[in-house]
């Protein structure tokens, strides 16, 4: 009987002791899904487009002078020049600033944010370094297929190419040694793949910044920016609101892009009516003072012509 016993009690504690660890496994590996790899690091920075330190400026006037406004715009500024730190090859081959914790969460349609909204298939991705030598951009080359919204004034137009840079990209020495620099999250856009941007506008240089995208994949969409894995996400802040459209279909997306540009523009329009009113009802209000005025001038003019007194002011 107390054999029995035994074994029913050694039976229970071998089912809790596999149950448990079962259960171990399963969170563990949920855990590393939802987390990105290290081969998915990787991987991005591996596709990082590299320029040479030594890599000589454009033989163009007009490109070399956007390239110099462009490379200036990417120094670190607020630092003194004797504690800049210059790239070179006895540095970190791998940097990426992190971003905040406490960062709020970005909107996944930043229509208010963005200058310019296009669709468009990237031509080419290039690298290069800023003026002071301490960082490294890369700028995308992006043939439009389609304009959402344009800046004021500004010549984008389907079948046109436009340039946006991004902070991040790998330089490379006459070492051999390489370089990669960028943030953690803020993902470049790579040549041959179709994408919605949300741009910055920068008038030194005549191009744009990326505020962020999403790459369009035959009918569903995936976030650009994100620490998560490029296809099952898992992003937290200030990512997170880029998840709502993971794997959305392409068109019925774009429709909600859309239709948060319009509700700006008629935001504006309203404003601008608004102030337009305001003006004409101040300018009203000014000329009811003047003729106000000058029925009291007249008036005063009057009394005193009466009274026999010089009508004229001194």
């Amino acid at each position: 009987m107390r054999r029995n016993i035994l074994l029913l009690v050694l039976a229970v504690i071998s089912a809790a002791t596999f149950l448990t660890t079962k259960s171990l496994i399963t969170n563990g590996q949920r855990s590393q899904t939802s987390q990105p790899t290290k081969e998915t690091l990787d991987e991005r920075l591996s596709r990082l487009p590299i320029t040479d330190f030594t890599a000589p400026e454009p033989a163009d006037p007009e490109m070399r002078r956007l390239r110099r406004a462009r490379n200036k715009r990417n120094n670190i500024s607020g630092v003194p020049e004797e504690l800049k730190r210059v790239l070179n090859d006895n540095m970190e081959p791998v940097l990426l600033h992190l971003t905040w914790t406490h960062q709020p969460d970005e909107p996944a349609i930043p229509a208010s944010n963005s200058d310019a909204i296009v669709t468009g298939t990237v031509k080419e991705v290039k690298a290069y370094v800023s003026t002071d030598r301490t960082t490294v951009y890369s700028e995308v080359t992006l043939n439009i297929e389609e304009v959402l919204k344009r800046p004021p004034g500004h010549p984008l137009a389907s079948g046109l190419t436009l340039s946006a840079e991004r902070q991040g990209g790998a330089v490379r020495f006459p070492s051999g040694k390489i370089l990669r620099r960028g943030s953690l999250g803020r993902n470049i856009p790579e040549a041959g793949r179709r994408y919605l941007l949300f741009l910055k506008y920068n008038e030194d240089g005549e191009d744009f910044s990326i505020v962020t995208g999403y790459q369009l994949l035959d009918n569903r969409v995936l976030p650009l920016d994100g620490e998560g894995d490029l296809e099952k996400g898992g992003n937290g802040p200030p990512f997170r609101n880029y998840e709502r459209y993971r794997n959305a279909e392409a068109v019925t997306f774009l429709n909600e892009v859309r239709a948060a540009i319009n509700a700006l523009q008629r935001l504006a329009r309203e404003v601008n009516h608004e102030t337009t009113l305001s003006k004409a009802a101040g300018d009203n209000a000014a000329d009811l003072f003047s003729v106000r005025v000058c029925a009291c001038d007249f008036v005063a003019f009057c009394r005193r012509a009466k009274s026999g007194l010089p009508t004229t002011r001194s």
